[in-house]
């Protein structure tokens, strides 16, 4: 009789040993998966996205920017200038928030017009500059931005990047 319930036990622990070993093979596999789909979509990412070098049919692409810029931290955000990004220290009209003392409260807007990037001063009281290729030009009212250029509003520097995304990729 306790040889049956020894063999019962070890046919019950060998049970056990290979329901929690299919588990943790289930788990395993639905992290690979997991990290596959990751992987794909960020190549596809990265298949969509194109440098600014190239010229973008407006059908098909979409036009990102990247503004990074440093004040109390460094920052980093891509933005779509489709709809115009408002800069300044009000939280309630603006996009980009700089809560800084030389910044007004509705400082500058970034937008795009026949396929190019501007800025556009909105009166601000310490004026909307634009860096490009080591010259400083004043946004009177506005400036054309380039790949590269930096946005100079109340001493700090906004660093702007543009990429192209492929919208038929999506």
């Amino acid at each position: 009789m306790i040889a049956i319930i020894m063999v019962l036990i070890t046919c019950i622990g060998l049970l056990i040993y290979f329901i929690v070993s299919d588990n943790n093979k289930k788990r395993d596999e639905k992290y690979r998966f997991e990290a596959a789909a990751r992987l794909i979509k960020e190549e596809m990412l990265n298949e969509m996205i194109a440098p600014p070098s190239l010229t973008p049919d407006m059908y098909n692409r979409r036009l990102l920017v990247e503004l990074s810029w440093e004040d109390s931290e460094k920052q980093r955000y891509m933005v779509d200038p489709a709809k115009g990004i408002k800069f300044g220290r009000s939280s309630m009209t603006n996009d980009v928030i700089v809560d800084w003392p030389t910044i007004s409260a509705n400082h500058c807007v970034l937008f795009l017009q026949n396929s190019r990037l501007y800025v556009q001063d909105l009166s601000s009281g310490n004026g909307t500059f634009v860096m490009q290729r080591n010259k400083q030009v004043r946004a009177r009212p506005t400036a054309e931005i380039r790949d590269g250029d930096c946005i100079i509003i109340g001493g700090i520097r906004f660093t702007v990047h543009t990429y192209f995304l492929n919208m038929s990729k999506i």
